[in-house]
Formats: structure tokens, sequence, C-alpha cells
């Protein structure tokens, strides 16, 4: 059975570090460049620790996603979190 977060970014990412840690980048990048760019500076790292630095840059130059949902705020209350 899978996590449900299974497909999440951070997900990725942590995996991703995981790869690297154990020197497995080139693997690392195959992981990232699969997911939704939420942040592509971490790409785009270990991309130039391969020695693709145009392709970093290519991908440091793509527009960000804009977030379309907003963030949840919750009704003030008086009551103390605890």
């Amino acid at each position: 059975m899978a996590h449900p977060d299974g497909g999440a970014w951070y997900t990725a990412w942590a995996v991703a570090n995981l790869l690297v840690d154990a020197g497995r980048t080139e693997e690392a990048v195959a992981l990232l460049e699969q997911q939704e760019p939420v942040d592509s500076s971490i790409l785009a790292w270990h991309l130039i620790d391969l020695c693709r630095v145009k392709d970093a840059v290519v991908i440091l130059q793509r527009p960000r996603p804009f977030r379309t949902e907003h963030l949840r705020v919750d009704r003030p209350t008086d009551v103390p979190p605890f």
C-alpha cells in the first residue's frame, strides 16, 4: 500500500537528498525532473554538480508556478492554544 503523500514534492526532495548522500546524483536528478517544480533551485544545484550548468540555468530561468489556492487562516479566537 502506497503512502498518501508518496507523490508529494517534499517526498521526492527527501529521497533525492538520500540519493545524493549515497553518491547517486544522477538518480536524484532523474527523480526531481519528474516532479512538479516547487523549488527548482534544488534540481539546479544537483545539475551543476553533474556539470550540467546550461540545463541548470534553463531551469532557473523558468517562471515559478503561481499558487492559485489561498492559504487557510482560522478564525481569530480568544481561547489559548493550550
